[in-house]
């Protein structure tokens, strides 16, 4: 009877305790009106160069109209740096090692074992790709973590 009572009082939902995620740049759609950026999350705005470095810096995001406006789009390109970035070491660390991981243990582990039955360009070139592939699955948003 008493567990009862004290289950009843247990909130049902867990969302309303679960604290606001962070916005990241990911969440930022394209044309996304100036107002609606949240600048404590993303700082030191400047003119982007087609995905280059930045080129002007800006004092906030309300200046983006100083940067050059794309002719097919009609929108500017605005680079920035997000607030925060030391959350994402440990996926970036993990996946770099993965990635070397994956690409060097079987040139060795064939290297040792079948030293001149397989070519080593072959080896490399196998490493090479499976490294590539890790790098563009990464790229195009597979999350591996």
């Amino acid at each position: 009877m008493v567990l009862a009572l004290i289950l009843s009082g247990l909130p049902t939902s867990t969302s309303a305790q679960q604290p606001a995620r962070r916005p990241t740049i990911w969440d930022v759609r394209l044309g996304t009106p100036v107002g609606e950026l949240p600048e404590e999350e993303f700082v030191d705005p400047a003119c982007g160069t087609n995905g280059g470095p930045p080129s002007r810096v800006l004092k906030g995001f309300a200046e983006f109209a100083q940067c050059v406006r794309e002719r097919t789009t009609g929108l500017h390109e605005v680079w920035v740096v997000q607030n925060g970035e030391r959350e994402y070491l440990i996926p970036v660390v993990a996946g770099t090692t993965l990635g070397m991981l994956c690409a060097d243990v079987p040139a060795v582990a064939l290297g040792s074992v079948l030293p001149f039955a397989i070519p080593l360009r072959a080896v490399r070139l196998a490493a090479a790709a499976l490294f590539g592939a890790l790098g563009a699955a990464a790229l195009l948003g597979f999350r591996f973590f």
